[in-house]
């Protein structure tokens, strides 16, 4: 492993290849390559640049080495990570000069380096690497699902102050601009993103709800993939269930037509246990936020709720059993 800036490029470039390979083959070679210092040098290689295709081989073998089991020691954490952010920095200021392939890997790379030091997280912020990019509009559809998984992470570990920053830098438009027509992927990370938003204050919480994220999580709950679904539903939960969500919060969701779009997701066939489970939960809270009327509860039976916890009754899944009748019971105690 004896890799250095004097090797010959396209030899260093070779090898670093060759040696992410085993790593992917073989993840029990992992930590003999942290020890050596191989993710230490490979980064120096990508900081001095080089042909295109030994930039790309820098950057994927980088990501292999990172992403996944077993992590990364936390002394690699430290010392890559702020060479990796400051390069991915200098490429988001001109992404038409670097291949989007690189960037990915990048961010990716760096995403799992969080997950390492989370102490990383302000240097991500402070560098402009991620708000670069929410506020280019074109960015390239390949970066959608590596830049929300690092936003993600960014809005999971940080403090509020740090959701602050993201929110004021433009993260809203971008993820409108995504969800509109991103791909399953993309939009699982992206969901993933705003559930993590709306467990936060209620300031986070209104960012969500001022938004267009809303109506296009209304429309998208019953035409996703499930793993979508999953991800719409449970920033829906996070948002109502939040301590911070008052009535006022509730009420856009409620207008918009959420209790029969949540009911359709639980009655789809293809939708698992996680989805229907996540989607009782939300019922469960926007219903517990209604007022005293009742007038929320007649929104739902209107729309099939009723109907549908109904039937999870006779479901063989304790958890699916128990909360619907806990709904029923609760909500809809004067029926039949």
């Amino acid at each position: 492993m004896a890799i250095s800036l004097d090797t010959d490029p396209s030899l260093a470039s070779h090898a670093v290849w060759a040696l992410a390979n085993l790593a992917m083959l073989d993840s029990a070679l992992k930590p003999f390559m942290f020890e050596a210092g191989l993710p230490e040098r490979i980064a120096q290689l990508v900081v001095a640049g080089g042909s295109a295709q030994c930039v790309k081989n820098h950057a994927w073998a980088l990501c292999c080495l990172t992403e996944g089991d077993p992590a990364p020691p936390m002394q690699t954490a430290t010392t890559v990570g702020p060479v990796v952010i400051g390069v991915a920095a200098q490429y988001a200021e001109n992404m038409s000069t670097v291949p989007v392939d690189v960037m990915a890997d990048l961010l990716y790379t760096i995403g799992a380096l969080l997950d390492v030091d989370q102490r990383l997280v302000a240097h991500v912020i402070d560098s402009g690497v991620v708000t670069t990019l929410y506020h280019d509009a074109e960015v390239p559809a390949q970066l959608h699902t590596p830049l929300f998984r690092l936003t993600g992470t960014l809005c999971a570990l940080g403090m509020q102050c740090d959701v602050d920053r993201l929110l004021d830098e433009g993260l809203v438009p971008q993820m409108e601009r995504v969800a509109a027509d991103g791909d399953a992927q993309a939009l699982t990370e992206l969901y993933w993103t705003v559930s993590n938003i709306a467990a936060g204050s209620a300031e986070h919480v209104e960012a969500i709800l001022d938004s267009a994220l809303i109506q296009l999580m209304l429309d998208g709950m019953c035409t996703r993939s499930s793993t979508v679904q999953y991800e719409i539903c449970y920033s829906i939960m996070n948002l109502v269930t939040n301590a911070a969500a008052q009535t006022h919060h509730v009420l856009p969701l409620v207008t918009g037509g959420v209790l029969p779009a949540l009911a359709r997701v639980i009655d789809t066939n293809s939708a698992g246990y996680r989805v229907q489970f996540v989607c009782l939960q939300a019922v469960q809270a926007i219903l517990r936020h209604g007022p005293p009327t009742g007038a929320w509860g007649e929104l739902g039976r209107a729309g099939g709720l009723v109907d549908v916890l109904t039937r999870l009754t006779y479901s063989d899944n304790a958890k699916l059993f128990e909360l619907s009748l806990q709904i029923l019971d609760d909500e809809y105690s004067d029926d039949e």
